[in-house]
């Protein structure tokens, strides 16, 4: 599934998508939201979510590494180099 595709479905079928296919790279806080990163092939998604309530306030799928950024310190490197 490619980036463009990801994004135009229901936010249930993101979520169901991620558990299937996503894998896991890490969290961050941007209050007052927890941020959850998954990568998916040649893209990357976060889980923007309430800690109060576990409400989702947004999926986004990006492919900018620039968004990466907050992540690196705690991502091993390997992680990002597995293909799909």
């Amino acid at each position: 599934m490619t980036k463009n595709i990801f994004n135009a479905c229901t936010s249930g079928e993101q979520r169901q998508f991620l558990l299937e296919q996503g894998a896991y790279l890490g969290h961050r806080k941007n209050d007052p939201w927890s941020v959850l990163l998954y990568q998916i092939c040649d893209y990357y998604v976060e889980v923007f979510f309430s800690m109060q309530n576990l409400d989702i306030h947004a999926i986004e799928a990006f492919d900018d590494t620039d968004r990466l950024e907050p992540y690196l310190e705690r991502i091993p490197l390997e992680m990002l180099m597995e293909g799909c």
